[in-house]
Formats: C-alpha cells, sequence, structure tokens
C-alpha cells in the first residue's frame, strides 16, 4: 500500500470488509476475533481509522494466516483484501 495517511475509513466498514473476506478460509467466527484481537493488539479504535493503521492491522492479518494457507496464500488473500479497501477509500 502506498502512504498516504490522511485516507480514513470506519473502524465498523473496516472490521466488516476484512471478516467478510477471511471467512472463507478461516470461518465466520474465527475471522472476526481475528480482527477483533490484532485491532485490540494494535490499539486501533474510534470511529475512524487510517491508512497507517489499515496497513498494520494487514500485516498482523498476513502473519496469522500464514499458519492456516502458507505465505504465498496469504500474500493473495491480504492482496485481495487490500484491494477491496482500496475500492472503499482505505487504502492506496
Amino acid at each position: 500500500m502506498a502512504e498516504r495517511a490522511s485516507v480514513r475509513i470506519s473502524l465498523q466498514d473496516l472490521e466488516s470488509t476484512v471478516s467478510r473476506m477471511l471467512s472463507p478460509f478461516l470461518g465466520e467466527t474465527m475471522a472476526r476475533a481475528s480482527v477483533i484481537g490484532h485491532r485490540d493488539r494494535l490499539g486501533i479504535g474510534g470511529p475512524e481509522v487510517n491508512g497507517d493503521q489499515v496497513r498494520a492491522l494487514m500485516e498482523k492479518i498476513r502473519a496469522g494466516l500464514n499458519v492456516f494457507v502458507g505465505r504465498e496464500k496469504s500474500a493473495g488473500i491480504v492482496e485481495e483484501i487490500v484491494k477491496a479497501l482500496e475500492q472503499r477509500g482505505a487504502a492506496s
């Protein structure tokens, strides 16, 4: 993702998009728990998040996915999530 700290997205939109796209690989409950757990550990909160926070969250998601689907596949999944977030204005 390119650097663009002024980009913002609602926390709810970020969580729902990432959880929905992780669900086929982790199941709905595990996907949501993963997003919330990483979000909490990173201290991401408030009604909106910025591009730096999105990048940090996606790096944690990618690392966690490695265990379940391997490095190559997790990199591809995260790339698809980033594309979806870009369409929503969360990343560039």
